[in-house]
């Protein structure tokens, strides 16, 4: 995974967690379905992960191996439309 992806998901985590973990929700809903995404994050440990990026990408790459990295580049390219329209 490139590391501008990782630096983009931190730095959106520190602008806004709540929105955050909005968009990550939102994310894995769209690419995984509802029942998949709530199930993989009820086995990475729950909301609480999914504030932190560092430890976010450790366990869904654990779990989905590169697959992750669309779901961050998902993550990233959703926040960029949030913080545009926004702003």
């Amino acid at each position: 995974m490139g590391e501008n992806i990782m630096e983009a998901l931190e730095m959106y985590a520190n602008r806004n967690k709540q929105l955050f973990v909005s968009i990550v929700r939102q994310g894995l809903n769209e690419i995984l379905g509802d029942a998949a995404a709530e199930t993989l994050i009820h086995y990475i440990g729950g909301n609480e992960i999914l504030q932190d990026p560092n430890v976010m990408v450790h366990r869904l790459r654990a779990v989905l191996g590169v697959g992750a990295d669309i779901i961050f580049r998902h993550i990233v390219r959703e926040m960029k439309k949030v913080e545009n329209s926004v702003g």
